[in-house]
């Protein structure tokens, strides 16, 4: 036990390190989930941001992942992801096989065993609101404890709150940006009625 405390401590000291990094907050969140498979034996990782006006969690970072996560989101209360963000609370799975809940949206786990593979997916909460979603998976023979290995996943996602949160807001300002730009300028041809036009 001390040995997994003392690799816990490490990972978390790597996380922290690496959302205090001056680089874009994508290559941090990436940088985050590369130290995750690195030093927890993470299959994939993926970082959802949640939208704020509706809810659905969008699939932003992911590693372990072949497929184009470009598009993959998840409406509130839809299946693990979906309902992590709903909710606020955690979840995992001991056996993704089991689980009717599970939708793999990206297609990573096409073709895997997955009576093989634990789930664990966890909210990221900054100010008090739900901003995103950390979700990762793990070779079930790698888990030594699905309570442990969960709140380590809590505790990730406690140090990479503000940085998620800062993405997200990347993220509606270049929204706003693009509405701006595809609006156009009122012509002068414009023609009213009103004494004050």
């Amino acid at each position: 036990m001390f040995t997994m405390q003392r690799r816990e401590l490490e990972v978390l000291n790597s996380i922290a390190k690496a959302v205090a990094e001056p680089s874009p907050l994508r290559v941090q969140l990436e940088r985050v989930l590369e130290i995750l498979a690195e030093g927890s034996a993470m299959e994939r990782g993926m970082i959802s941001i949640l939208d704020r006006e509706t809810g659905e969690a969008m699939l932003d970072v992911a590693v372990g992942v072949d497929q184009d996560i470009q598009g993959v989101s998840y409406k509130p209360g839809e299946g693990i992801t979906g309902q992590v963000a709903k909710t606020g609370r955690p979840m995992a799975i001991a056996n993704l096989g089991d689980e009717s809940m599970f939708l793999d949206r990206t297609g990573a786990r096409r073709g895997l065993d997955r009576s093989q593979m634990a789930f664990l997916c966890v909210p990221i909460i900054y100010d008090g609101s739900v901003v995103g979603v950390l979700s990762a998976d793990k070779l079930a023979k790698d888990v030594d404890k699905l309570e442990y290995e969960l709140r380590t996943l809590e505790e990730v996602a406690l140090l990479i709150a503000k940085a998620v949160y800062l993405r997200r807001l990347e993220d509606e300002n270049s929204q706003l940006k693009s509405m701006l730009h595809s609006c156009q300028s009122p012509t002068s041809e414009l023609i009213g009625e009103s004494k004050f036009m």
